[in-house]
């Protein structure tokens, strides 16, 4: 019988970005995200197939700089059905009754016409549904997009933000990443979810959105603070009309004083925060001279 080395790795939000990624990079969709109330921090757990190389992997493991200072367990376990043991620890994620994100093998029950469903498979791009932050996101876009906007998705991993605002009705979606993996998960997902004439992709920076003349209604960005104060010096404000909304998560709970001066000070007038866990959200209005570039 098949057995399979099993990693488990403590992480923090400082930590939990690289760590997963690099999960992501040795296992492929082999990795499971554990967060509850009995312990704080993200619990991350990986399945390698266990080999004759399985012992040189584990000291590998143990002695890699991102973990070799990280709370872990490695262990090897017997085979389960790995299909099923997928799938049981990863359920389709429903968000507010109104948005469902199931994988391809998932057997769901036909959505009402009200709900929007999405077939996500995340390859190794981040997006699954089941974060704090893009749930946070995704309630905002349930809130603030009308039929018509164009809408401007930043990070978009896996595409789930853009897709949704897609669904709900934008009439322009340009979706951005600067990692080709994401945008190639991307281009894949939104071919699942027969979205190519709504939904454009771009691998780079915000200076390839530049080439577009389009004003966004709104921008949504699931990103870290690191590359949000990046997006802001560049003057990420002139790419909304005035009045346009950016919403924006991935950020933690501590470093909102700080991003929302940081808005104030280029082109945005924060108008409100939600605190989910350690992250936080927030919404901005675009200032009416934040129209220009510098």
């Amino acid at each position: 019988m098949k057995s399979w080395l099993r990693i488990r790795i403590h992480t923090d939000p400082e930590t939990y970005e690289g760590i997963a990624t690099l999960l992501l990079e040795w296992v492929g969709n082999g990795m499971v995200e554990h967060r509850g109330q009995e312990s704080p921090g993200i619990i991350l757990e990986a399945y390698l197939p266990e080999d004759a190389n399985t012992a040189n992997r584990i000291e590998q493991i143990k002695h890699h700089p991102l973990l070799r200072a990280m709370p872990m367990q490695l262990d090897v376990i017997a085979e389960e059905p790995w299909a099923e043991l997928w799938q049981r620890m990863h359920p389709p994620s429903v968000i507010d009754g109104r948005v469902i994100i199931y994988r391809p093998w998932d057997r769901i029950p036909p959505p009402t016409e009200e709900m929007i469903s999405l077939i996500i498979e995340p390859g190794l791009a981040f997006g699954t549904g089941r974060h704090e932050t893009t749930q946070l996101c995704i309630q905002g876009l349930l809130r603030l997009v009308q039929p018509g906007m164009n809408i401007l998705d930043i990070g978009t991993g896996s595409g789930i933000l853009a897709f949704i605002a897609a669904r709900l009705g934008a009439a322009f979606v340009l979706a951005l990443d600067h990692d080709p993996k994401a945008a190639q998960v991307a281009g894949e997902n939104r071919a699942l979810n027969q979205l190519n004439d709504k939904v454009q992709i771009f691998c780079g920076s915000l200076a390839t959105v530049k080439r577009h003349s389009t004003k966004f209604d709104c921008i949504v960005a699931n990103i870290n603070a690191g590359v949000l104060r990046e997006l802001l010096e560049a003057n990420l404000a002139s790419h909304l009309r005035s009045g346009g909304r950016l919403l924006v998560s991935g950020i933690l709970a501590t470093e909102e004083g700080e991003m929302t001066e940081r808005m104030a000070a280029r082109g945005f007038s924060p108008v409100s925060s939600t605190i989910q866990g350690e992250w936080c959200y927030i919404e901005a209005l675009a200032t009416k001279d934040a129209g220009t570039d510098e």
